[in-house]
């Protein structure tokens, strides 16, 4: 109920429906989650942090769901915004695995670790 009352003063902050799908993304309710971030995401925002995390989750929830290749093609937006984003690649890793593609998995699994020892 905070977020959605953060919400309604400030409708025009994507880090309230960031944070808000983020919620609603650890409560397992992924479409509710992907609706709040692509709110977030049609905001004008020039902060690339919050752009970067906000693809990052959402490519969580669609992955959640099964939706490997939607969840590829947002943790590789989140890639492009921070190309030091060992989780993003650690989590597209994921995804490529479940695609059956190994080789583009292994690639971005050593990518990860070599930006963050907690992947290898």
């Amino acid at each position: 109920r905070e977020k959605d009352k953060a919400i309604r003063t400030d409708s025009n902050d994507p880090t309230q429906y960031f944070l808000r799908g983020s919620s609603y993304s650890e409560l397992g309710q992924y479409q509710q989650a992907i609706d709040d971030f692509n709110k977030a995401l049609g905001l004008d925002s020039s902060d690339v942090d919050t752009l970067s995390c906000t693809y990052n989750a959402r490519g969580i929830a669609y992955y959640s769901l099964g939706e490997y290749q939607r969840a590829v093609r947002d943790y590789s937006k989140a890639i492009e915004l921070d190309p030091n984003d060992a989780v993003a690649y650690n989590n597209r890793s994921r995804a490529y695995r479940r695609l059956g593609q190994d080789a583009k998995a292994d690639a971005d699994q050593a990518k990860a670790c070599s930006l963050n020892s907690r992947y290898c």
